[in-house]
């Protein structure tokens, strides 16, 4: 965290939280990534913070990145005010991290989302493979039939990997299910908590379960914006 400019990622407490609204919800940002000029990559931190792709961050970097992330989020607790705060599923424990950072800051439970699952290749197939295609541009036509031959080539028992997706169809699909019960939480209002916004899919995915399945009013939180024009 370079406090002597802002590229790359904003980590200023003065501009920070962002939000924005998404397909009807609104997802408040703790930092804000900026698009930059003539250099390789972003300044996205999240490598390292996750420890991923041999990038690392020293101890007392970190703990001075997480000490601003509750100084952010502390200035949210007026407009947040959540009956439960449910981190996105996720391989790394990153997300855990940071939503358990979210429920000290705010004081509020923690909702386990085991009730999720990532949908099959199967389904995906048995769900976009044939119908109605959505409204899109010639580019994102052709990336979309070429994403469901990748997908019926494969196996069918396979989750789907919204990574291995182009970005400029991600918001077409909705990747996640129920995995079993839905929870007792019907008409309780959560923040869905993960690490980054890129297309939101799979957000605005378990965002919908949740609706349709408890009418539970949703927000979003997300330790980093997307870049400008991404999401």
């Amino acid at each position: 965290m370079d406090e002597t400019h802002q590229k790359g990622v904003n980590t200023s407490l003065e501009h920070n939280p962002t939000f924005q609204t998404f397909n009807g919800i609104t997802v408040h940002y703790v930092f804000t990534r900026n698009k930059v000029q003539n250099r390789d990559g972003d300044g996205n931190p999240l490598n390292a913070l996750k420890a991923l792709k041999q990038y690392t961050i020293v101890p007392m970097y970190r703990n001075r990145v997480m000490d601003r992330t509750r100084n952010v989020i502390a200035k949210l607790k007026d407009d947040l005010v959540p009956d439960q705060i449910m981190p996105m599923p996720s391989s790394n424990g990153f997300v855990g991290e940071f939503a358990a950072i979210v429920a000290e800051v705010l004081e509020k439970p923690l909702m386990n989302p085991s009730f999720l699952r990532k949908k099959t290749l199967g389904e995906m197939i048995a769900e976009y493979g044939d119908g109605q295609l959505p409204k899109m541009s010639p580019s994102q036509l052709f990336a979309y039939k070429s994403e469901l031959a990748l997908w019926r080539k494969g196996n069918a028992d396979r989750d789907i990997s919204m990574k291995d997706v182009s970005p400029k169809i991600r918001e077409f699909f909705l990747p996640l299910t129920l995995a079993g019960e839905f929870p007792a939480v019907a008409g309780q209002k959560v923040l869905i908590v993960d690490d980054l916004m890129s297309s939101g899919s799979t957000m605005a995915s378990a965002a919908n379960i949740l609706i349709e399945g408890g009418k539970c009013p949703v927000t979003g939180l997300c330790f980093l914006s997307g870049l400008p024009g991404e999401s």
